[in-house]
C-alpha cells in the first residue's frame, strides 16, 4: 500500500488515539458527553452498545496502524 507521507502522520496520530481509546475501554465503561450531560456505557447495562463500539474501535486501530506505520512512500515516477 502506498500513501503520501502527511496521510501516515495522520494515520499515526489517529492510531495512537484509538489505542487510548481502547485501554480506557479495559475498565469495562466509557463515557461520552451530549448536551452537557455524560452518558455512561457499560458492558453489564448495555452490552450491545459496548461491544459494537469496541469492535468498531478495534477496526479503526487496526487500519490506521497498518496506514500509518506499515504503508510505504509512493514511488517517484520522476515528474512534478
Amino acid at each position: 500500500m502506498f500513501t503520501e507521507r502527511r496521510t501516515r502522520w495522520f494515520a499515526r496520530v489517529f492510531s495512537i488515539a484509538t489505542a487510548v481509546g481502547l485501554i480506557t475501554m479495559l475498565d469495562g465503561d466509557y463515557s461520552y458527553r451530549i448536551q452537557g450531560n455524560e452518558v455512561i456505557v457499560t458492558a453489564i447495562n448495555q452490552p450491545f452498545k459496548f461491544y459494537t463500539s469496541l469492535i468498531v474501535d478495534l477496526v479503526l486501530c487496526f487500519l490506521t496502524t497498518w496506514i500509518g506505520f506499515f504503508s510505504k512512500d509512493r514511488p517517484n515516477t520522476g515528474k512534478r
